[in-house]
């Protein structure tokens, strides 16, 4: 025997999903997702070293685009001097052009110094590994920051490179 209702059935809402709470999510997501993409643009962008031995360092400059010298791998020793220490810096520079002049100027918390010049070793005017050598005549606690730039007849490139 069949039971019929005796008038409109009633029926319970179920416990939904709010959409308000949907968007919240969404929003936390694209967050979370724009700093992680930020986070590894940026880790891609800054100079990654490692270790050789003791205090001698290697690092790769990262690629840019544009006219002008290219910077490759390079050696730094020691990566942080202390105050009247010598610092040793060989990097690969290269240009569809000579590369005539490369120099740098160190940046630290209170000044600039510099120009220190650097002079071609191993390689050809177009591919070469140039050597820069000076003593620290400055102390710092926050930033110490190479900057070097390459000159060609394509134009200057600047790299700056922080070391702290």
């Amino acid at each position: 025997m069949v039971r019929k209702s005796k008038g409109k059935t009633k029926i319970k809402p179920r416990k939904s999903f709010q959409l308000k709470s949907l968007y919240t999510y969404i929003a936390i997501f694209i967050c979370i997702a724009v700093v992680g993409i930020t986070f590894l643009w940026k880790m891609s962008q800054t100079t990654q070293f490692t270790r050789i031995s003791g205090d001698t360092w290697s690092f790769a400059v990262p690629k840019h685009e544009g006219k002008g010298p290219h910077f490759g791998k390079g050696i730094i020793k020691p990566r942080v001097p202390v105050y009247g220490a010598e610092q040793r810096v060989t990097i690969t520079i290269s240009d569809i052009a000579p590369v005539k002049k490369v120099i740098a100027y160190l940046l630290t918390d209170t000044q600039s110094s510099g120009p220190y010049e650097f002079l071609p070793g191993s390689g050809t005017s177009y591919n070469s590994d140039w050597t820069g050598v000076w003593t620290l005549d400055d102390t710092h606690n926050n930033q110490y920051i190479l900057s070097i730039s390459a000159t060609s007849t394509n134009g200057t490139t600047t790299v700056n490179i922080p070391l702290k």
